[in-house]
């Protein structure tokens, strides 16, 4: 700690007695190492950092490319890669570390790689392993191999999908026999919709997690309709009550959880799946005993967000 306040470099592996020599031959220098003075981050810095992220995730979230796009995407990468330098250098000033973080990182790095993946592949999202697509199917791999004894034998791999393919097919059929028992469109359209959105134990345990602000996931059935699924089957409707605020073109409003509960219509259609983001404060969720402004805004997973009259969802307008 002592070597730290003061910017001093060290052997991070050394022994206790070496931090000891260490610091007594800097105390007894001519001149004493003086503790750094603390460095502090604006809040308008961290503001905007994250409004850059948010523009460039929206921009890869796009589901067309043209030129004019990719030019968009590359200098919101750019910005983001920039407002996190100015995070980075701010909280270095003091240190030998000279060499910007994002530069360290790979992650960061491959953002630059975008643009070009972009225009030659085409929209991102369309290049997304997080399912059993991609580097994603290893899951089902490795699944098998736990189970299986493959080994190093001949023919291990052919055998291993063999399996694969059967455990898929099974699952398939298994699946379409469970639909078809019994009212088979509105069970198959409540099945899809809960691979792709949270569901609730009930009721009260819904209204518990909107009293925590904590984030929601929800069906959107269009006009301003939108609805939790409880683990019941059952759905609670939600309405928007009042706009409260904007913030980066995000409407936020204040929410009311209908009573009634209903069961879902083989008639309905979902447009989309929601998340219900809470309003922020400056030093976090906010709290509604200390007067702070509360409320929630929508986006889907279309990367559209609720209008200002809080029925549609709408395009976001990229700067």
């Amino acid at each position: 700690g002592w070597l730290r306040a003061r910017g001093l470099t060290y052997n991070s592996r050394d022994n206790a007695q070496a931090f000891k020599d260490l610091v007594k031959k800097h105390m007894e220098a001519v001149s004493v190492p003086q503790i750094l003075p603390e460095t502090s981050v604006e809040a308008t810095n961290v503001q905007q950092f994250l409004n850059s992220g948010y523009r460039m995730a929206s921009l890869v979230m796009s589901r067309s490319v043209d030129r004019v796009y990719i030019k968009k995407l590359e200098w919101a990468i750019r910005e983001f890669l920039t407002r996190f330098h100015d995070l980075d250098a701010t909280i270095k000033i003091g240190t030998e570390d000279t060499v910007p973080a994002w530069v360290k990182q790979y992650n960061y790095l491959c953002l630059l790689n975008l643009p070009k993946m972009s225009e030659e592949y085409g929209p991102l999202r369309n290049l997304w392993e997080g399912g059993f697509v991609g580097e994603g199917y290893l899951r089902l791999v490795k699944k098998q191999l736990n189970v299986g004894s493959y080994g190093m034998r001949k023919n291990w791999e052919v055998n291993l999908h063999n399996a694969i393919l059967k455990e898929k097919t099974l699952s398939w059929i298994e699946h379409k026999n469970q639909v078809f028992a019994s009212s088979k469109k509105m069970r198959e359209n409540l099945l899809d919709d809960r691979k792709n959105t949270h569901t609730y134990k009930s009721r009260e345990a819904l209204e518990n997690e909107m009293k925590l602000k904590n984030v929601l996931s929800c069906l959107n059935y269009g006009k301003g309709n939108f609805c939790f699924i409880l683990s019941s089957g059952r759905l609670a409707s939600l309405r928007c009550v009042c706009h409260v605020a904007t913030v980066n073109q995000l409407q936020y409003f204040e929410l009311e959880l209908l009573e009634q509960l209903h069961e879902p219509n083989s008639e309905d259609v979902v447009e989309s799946h929601c998340l219900l983001l809470p309003l922020l404060t400056k030093t976090g969720l906010p709290n509604a005993e200390a007067g702070d402004m509360t409320g929630y805004t929508i986006i889907d997973s279309e990367w559209k967000i609720i209008d200002r009259a809080g029925i549609h969802m709408i395009e976001m307008l990229y700067e």
